[in-house]
């Protein structure tokens, strides 16, 4: 696949990019206006000199014949993120090709806790260039739409190129509870305990969108982190919720479980919003 780095490399100057192919300045001519069209799997032509080839036939006309395509984060994470793309089918095919089939680490989700099976339903991925997991992002309607990192060794912990949503809202049945809990990863185990109608909200928050597919749900089981953020979200959102006339209960953890990412079992009580209520104006 043609990338912006690989022409680059060929001493191609590209002028702009589309969903289908580079516009660039020809390199066999003095070519002011760019006239040189190269698709994404290297088909081109010079609408100005009218010269036209395949990727190998313009290697061997700059003297490069050896010389293949790398694909790096940066070419696909502009395309990725650019407004014309993100929501394309195309979008998804560069996901596949870059972060999902050719290149998954599995040993960070070993570390915690997350089976293979696991990775393979939720189509893990593996960034080598910024080094972290990369969790593909779909809505409700099973649109690919972006994608969010979750970094290994650096912070921010989590890079997220679309928070509109919630994270496995492509997978849940809308006719039964629905639990929220805040992270990525607190989704991958909470599905893993047998929780399948689970979203992530992706941090403590609960934006318009999310909370209008919230709505649609008969019951909203709310599972923030067992910090005091987590619980005060719990409480905010609880009540919000509950004021628009939704059915709401409250995750309940051990005081040693900090969220969904650490159970091992589903050793969590699920209360009524209004005794969580009650209790936290006690505790809290």
């Amino acid at each position: 696949m043609i990338t912006h780095s690989f022409l680059k490399e060929l001493g191609i100057e590209v002028t702009k990019f589309s969903n289908d192919n580079f516009m660039c300045h020809c390199p066999f001519h003095s070519d002011i206006h760019p006239s040189f069209s190269i698709s994404y799997d290297g088909l081109w032509i010079c609408f100005s000199c009218g010269r036209k080839g395949n990727l190998q036939g313009l290697l061997n006309l700059l003297g490069r014949p050896f010389l293949e395509p790398k694909i790096s984060a940066s070419d696909i994470v502009c395309r990725l993120e650019s407004k014309h793309q993100d929501k394309k089918p195309k979008g998804k095919y560069y996901y596949d090709y870059l972060f999902y089939k050719n290149n998954y680490d599995h040993s960070y989700m070993e570390s915690r806790g997350i089976t293979q099976e696991t990775a393979n339903f939720f189509e893990l991925g593996y960034d080598k260039i910024r080094n972290g997991i990369i969790f593909p992002i779909y809505n409700y309607m099973k649109e690919f739409i972006g994608y969010s990192i979750r970094h290994i060794y650096k912070e921010p912990k989590y890079q997220h190129f679309s928070k509109k949503i919630l994270y496995n809202e492509n997978n849940v049945n809308f006719e039964e509870p629905i639990y929220v809990v805040e992270g990525l990863i607190d989704v991958l185990k909470a599905y893993q305990l047998g929780i399948k109608n689970v979203v992530g909200a992706m941090g403590a928050f609960i934006n318009e969108h999310q909370e209008s597919l919230l709505l649609r749900f008969p019951e909203i089981i709310l599972g923030f982190d067992n910090d005091r953020v987590g619980r005060n979200s719990n409480l905010e959102y609880g009540k919000q919720l509950t004021q628009k006339f939704a059915k709401v209960k409250i995750v309940k953890y051990p005081y040693n479980i900090k969220d969904f990412g650490e159970l091992t079992n589903l050793d969590i009580s699920i209360l009524p919003f209004s005794k969580y209520y009650m209790e936290a104006h006690n505790v809290y």
